[in-house]
């Protein structure tokens, strides 16, 4: 039988290594659109180019939240199943998801604004999507910890 903090470990770890992948997609989006639509435009690129950059930023976004639950979905039944236990499944899941998720965000988050423009708005500017985006996840997770502990 595998160890709950072992567990809690690979599911944070997932989140975080999965906010890298994201963060840097995200830098190479934001870079790239600023460097077409900024640098190099010519005519309207200062009302443009911004919002493109913009774009690239809510992508990562965007991607964040989607993504978050269905890793936290998968994850939480794999653990789930591992720990056999009902409590420490959706304790794990849920708390591992909910941790993960801050750090995915966080991470992504930090390295799509390395490319950031001057003039452009940070994506931390959105508490409550984020918040929100960390409860839905963490439930997720939970739910499906609890799910993986009684089918398996």
């Amino acid at each position: 039988m595998t160890d709950a903090r072992d567990l809690f470990v690979v599911i944070v770890g997932t989140f975080v290594t999965v906010g890298l992948s994201i963060g840097v997609v995200g830098f190479l989006s934001a870079t790239t659109a600023e460097s077409r639509f900024l640098d190099t435009a010519a005519g309207g690129a200062e009302q443009f180019g911004p919002v493109a950059v913009e774009i690239a930023h809510f992508g990562a976004l965007v991607t964040v939240l989607f993504c978050s639950p269905i890793l936290a979905a998968a994850l939480g039944v794999l653990s789930g199943a591992r720990l056999h236990d009902r409590t420490a499944s959706t304790v794990v899941a849920g708390g591992g998801a909910l941790v993960g998720f801050t750090l995915l965000a966080s991470i992504a988050i930090v390295l799509t604004n390395l490319g950031t423009a001057e003039g452009t708005a940070p994506l931390f500017s959105q508490p409550l999507l984020f918040g929100a985006g960390a409860v839905v996840t963490g439930l997720t997770g939970a739910v499906s910890g609890l799910l993986g502990s009684v089918l398996y």
